[in-house]
């Protein structure tokens, strides 16, 4: 009887052990490249028609460079008519950096200017770069109705 009742506890143990460690590596995130821990994209648009892009990302470590590359707008009209590029040196509306130096991760919002009643496509491209000139990006394209 105390033997059953070790062995039925052996198992036990090793049970909850195994559940443990597979709950722990079930969870584990892969990072998305050598450079590029995590990011997050999203675009909307507020009451004063303004396009809005929520934005985050994480490196792997210090980066030279981090952030926005670029906000690519089109706007509907007969097909999508190129409306502008913001790339990684530039601001948006209210001068908020699209990118910074020296940091591990970027996260904002940025504001461009829209028209009333109008449907946009956004593409938004985040980026981390190295300080050997590695460097990573990933993008997300939204439509967007101010």
């Amino acid at each position: 009887e105390q033997t059953k009742m070790k062995s039925l506890q052996r198992f036990f143990s090793i049970l909850v052990a195994c559940m443990v460690f597979l709950s722990t590596t079930a969870f584990a995130t892969p990072r998305a490249s050598e450079q590029i821990y995590r990011y997050y994209l999203d675009a909307g648009s507020d009451a004063d028609n303004h396009i809005i892009v929520d934005f985050s990302i994480g490196a792997t470590g210090m980066m030279d460079r981090i952030g926005v590359e670029s906000v690519v707008i089109y706007k509907r009209t007969t097909g999508w008519e190129f409306v502008d590029r913001y790339n990684s040196e530039d601001t948006d509306m209210y001068g908020t950096e699209l990118s910074v130096s020296d940091e591990p991760s970027y996260a904002n919002s940025l504001y461009f200017p829209g028209e009333a009643n109008q449907e946009y496509q956004v593409t938004v491209t985040v980026f981390a770069e190295d300080y050997e000139g590695g460097s990573d990006s990933r993008s997300k394209t939204f439509t967007v109705e101010t």
